[in-house]
């Protein structure tokens, strides 16, 4: 029994032993965080609090003095983190909401941000000027104009070919903030191309019109989780005008010596003297009963027409929709994107996954690098699925205090895609292999106004048939985009 009692009373004194030791260590680094606090050695401050977490030693002002020193360091994306797991234990801290708040502003987690906004201490909010939530939070208006070289291939033996001569985009969208975790986008475009097309040796000049019109809402599940739904719907028209009637005669004598065949008009026929359609002459039958003979006194040449060929313009509607489903993960200095497109256009059906991250190594905005990789799946006429991969790579800085530049590369197989969560839409007749992108933010009225401007250069691969050959060449596309976005 005295055993047992003593192995009790020995248990008892190491554990106060233990304690007492741990609680003057709690206090040592307690004494050791306030001094380098006080004396606003902030990275002295961040390393030694992580190596007593690391030893187990954790307590709220540690992770409080920590998260200020983040914050002062401007590191807004680690001092998040902090302030979050913070405000959980006290919740009625106003000081520590208002470093949580700006932490998420400065660190580009506007969602986050705008959850706290509503329910922030009314002494924050008159300091800072920081009304309520709106349901219409904004308005954006872009426009795009592209400068193509001509890029037509001169030969007498062209048979088909698709040439961008014109492009113009017009965009206008309104931003809506319903609550604190739902917001919405929606925007209205429009899109005025002119093409140059040779079919089957006839050349024609072709004028598109496209309206679109793109929904976007994303949904604050947690924390730095956004979930993302949208659609897009387009309708385009297309309208295909042929040339004069001197280049239609030219272009109907190139189609009958390449193709062999007769066109249907008024004229001198190969085989006959008359107007009859078909190989006969005057007669309406196939063999020419009714008409001049086997072989006719023509001006004629191989069933080439020596008038004018009624040709007549054609038009073309379409209607194209895309969804969009899409996840945006905040953790630290990292974002992690993920999204699935459904894009059906052309009869034919595309699905499109996508894999993005961005990471900001000092852990704000003046400084981020990105990376994505997008697969696209092609469904095939006959069967199964054509499948086209693309890179993009880029990084964003901070030129002056409210001027941000951006540059971006993506390469690869890159046609018919959808980017920029199913907003741009990209639906030419070209392959573009590789792309550059050099973007200018500017914000001004206390960030309420932002412009930009962005420029693009394209390599894109335009296909053409020459006699029953396919042939493809590089062209260069360059465009300019610029836009504003009002905050209200």
């Amino acid at each position: 029994m005295w055993k047992y009692a003593g192995i009790l009373i020995l248990s008892i004194l190491i554990s106060t032993h233990v304690y007492a030791q741990e609680m003057m260590s709690v206090n040592q680094v307690h004494k050791e965080t306030y001094e380098l606090y006080q004396k606003q050695q902030w990275q002295q401050l961040i390393l030694l609090g992580e190596k007593y977490i690391e030893q187990g030693i954790d307590f709220y002002y540690l992770r409080l003095r920590m998260g200020i020193a983040y914050y002062e360091l401007k590191k807004y994306r680690k001092s998040a983190v902090f302030f979050q797991k913070l405000s959980q234990q006290n919740p009625e801290d106003v000081s520590l909401k208002e470093y949580l708040y700006f932490s998420y502003i400065l660190g580009g987690r506007n969602i986050d941000a705008i959850r706290m906004q509503n329910d922030l201490p009314q002494s924050v909010k008159k300091k800072y000027s920081i009304g309520k939530t709106k349901l219409i939070s904004g308005i954006y208006t872009e426009t795009k104009y592209e400068f193509i070289d001509d890029y037509t291939v001169d030969s007498d033996q062209i048979q088909e070919q698709t040439v961008r001569n014109y492009f113009h985009h017009y965009s206008l969208g309104l931003n809506h903030q319903l609550g604190s975790r739902v917001s919405l986008f929606h925007a209205y475009s429009w899109v005025d191309l002119k093409n140059s097309s040779v079919l089957e040796g006839i050349s024609f000049n072709e004028k598109i019109s496209q309206n679109q019109y793109y929904l976007k809402s994303s949904f604050r599940l947690g924390c730095g989780t956004e979930l993302i739904f949208g659609g897009h719907w387009l309708r385009t028209k297309l309208k295909g005008y042929p040339l004069s009637a001197e280049t239609i005669i030219e272009s109907a004598m190139k189609i009958s010596k390449l193709k062999g065949a007769s066109i249907a008009g008024n004229g001198n026929g190969g085989n006959g003297n008359g107007n009859g359609n078909g190989n006969g002459g005057n007669g309406d039958g196939e063999s020419g009963e009714g008409g001049n003979g086997d072989e006719g006194s023509g001006d004629g040449e191989d069933s080439v027409p020596a008038s004018t060929v009624e040709i007549e313009p054609y038009v073309n509607t379409q209607n194209s929709y895309i969804g969009i489903l899409g996840l945006h993960q905040d953790i630290s200095n990292w974002k992690v994107s993920l999204g699935l497109l459904y894009f059906e256009a052309n009869h034919l059906t595309r699905w499109q996954q996508e894999l993005s991250v961005r990471y900001y190594p000092k852990g704000n905005l003046n400084l981020y690098l990105m990376g994505g990789f997008t697969n696209q799946m092609e469904e095939k006429l006959e069967t199964g699925w054509l499948n086209r991969q693309y890179w993009k790579g880029g990084l964003g800085f901070r030129i002056a205090k409210n001027t941000w530049g951006q540059v971006g590369y993506s390469f690869g197989d890159m046609y018919m895609q959808v980017e920029n969560e199913g907003y741009s839409v990209f639906n030419g007749v070209n392959h573009v292999k590789t792309k550059i992108d050099i973007s200018c933010y500017q914000y001004v009225f206390k960030g309420k106004l932002s412009l930009f401007l962005l420029y693009q250069h394209q390599k894109e691969k335009n296909t053409y048939v020459i006699s029953d050959i396919l042939n493809s060449q590089h062209v260069n596309v360059q465009s300019i985009t610029g836009g504003v976005k009002w905050k209200f």
